[in-house]
């Protein structure tokens, strides 16, 4: 729990979209976004982000397209959660000393990793 103000999020866009710049060429498929966006997405739509960690390629670039492997061969799964009555039930359970004020703040995202 605390601010998240200053932290950001990775996501993929379109690989079409390159710009003219040796930086952007090298990052046309990542745009950079506040955690503070995501978090106020999916309370707004009332959903839950579902993360899929993949490995770099030996090389050290990221998988795209067809070097992605199956969903179903990763060991672990990311759920991200909004604040949310269910988000604070999991907290408390996990963390029953917590306060009470954690009730009426918005700007935590509980983060649960499933192992498969």
């Amino acid at each position: 729990v605390g601010d998240t103000d200053n932290t950001s999020v990775e996501c993929q866009s379109d690989p079409t979209e390159s710009a003219n710049s040796e930086k952007t060429k090298k990052k046309s498929y990542e745009k950079s976004y506040p955690l503070q966006a995501l978090i106020a997405y999916l309370k707004l739509k009332q959903a839950v982000a579902l993360v899929v960690p993949t490995q770099p390629d030996k090389d050290g670039s990221i998988q795209t397209g067809e070097n992605v492997p199956p969903v179903d061969s990763t060991p672990h799964r990311i759920l991200l959660f909004a604040p949310s009555s269910f988000a604070l039930s999991l907290l408390k359970q996990a963390a029953p000393n917590l306060g009470p004020e954690l009730a009426t703040m918005d700007k935590y995202m509980v983060m649960l990793i499933v192992k498969r």
